[in-house]
């Protein structure tokens, strides 16, 4: 998330500006109906700067049980973002922000896995979910830190669980987007982590 991990208690003046995953108004919410994430209304660098917001939601535990609380929510407001049709998905820094967000959702989901009685979803439908945002934007994206960054967060999510292995091969059609990915920024990192995330698939 870009920040050393807190073990300070926050403060109750903090747990109330970000709400907490019992609320139905949080940060999250609250950032949705500003019209934060829609392209149409928001320019690239204002939402940038909001899916870092959310990025730095993992910086603390009321944060991060936030963001776990709040995925269903946030995966439809983010993953149009990384789409060839978004307004600005061909934004260096917004692209980044975007991958990074999913590499925190990648890492929290294993420890989701364990306890997945805390939440409604299964934790085989996160991995879809997560699957789908970073294969619709590996079929987009341009920069090639942002593509290392989603390689990354593929890349994790396939390592936590066969199962997940099984979700990605099941339509999402990842073979293509990693190989696209692998094609359009051309860097000797992004051909290793292509080459270990092939490696995963094949295994199965």
């Amino acid at each position: 998330c870009g920040c050393a991990p807190t073990t300070k208690a926050p403060s109750s003046s903090t747990i109330e500006a970000f709400g907490t995953a019992q609320s139905d108004d949080t940060l999250v919410s609250r950032l949705a109906v500003s019209g934060a994430y829609d392209a149409s209304v928001s320019p690239a660098n204002n939402i940038m700067m909001a899916i870092r917001t959310l990025s730095n939601l993992f910086c603390s535990s009321v944060g991060r049980d936030l963001a776990h609380a709040c995925f269903e929510q946030i995966i439809p407001l983010i993953e149009p973002l990384g789409s060839p049709a978004a307004q600005h998905h061909a934004n260096k820094n917004l692209s980044i922000a975007l991958a990074t967000l999913y590499i925190n959702f990648a890492v929290q989901l294993e420890s989701f896995q364990r306890d997945a009685s805390s939440s409604s979803a299964s934790p085989a439908d996160r991995a879809l979910d997560l699957l789908s945002g970073l294969t619709t934007m590996l079929n987009s994206a341009l920069e090639p830190e942002a593509l290392y960054r989603a390689l990354v967060a593929v890349g994790t999510v396939l390592t936590i669980s066969r199962d997940f292995v099984d979700v990605a091969k099941e339509g999402l059609e990842v073979e293509v987007a990693i190989g696209r990915a692998e094609k359009v920024a051309g860097e000797e990192r992004i051909r290793v982590i292509v080459k270990e995330i092939r490696g995963l698939l094949e295994a199965s």
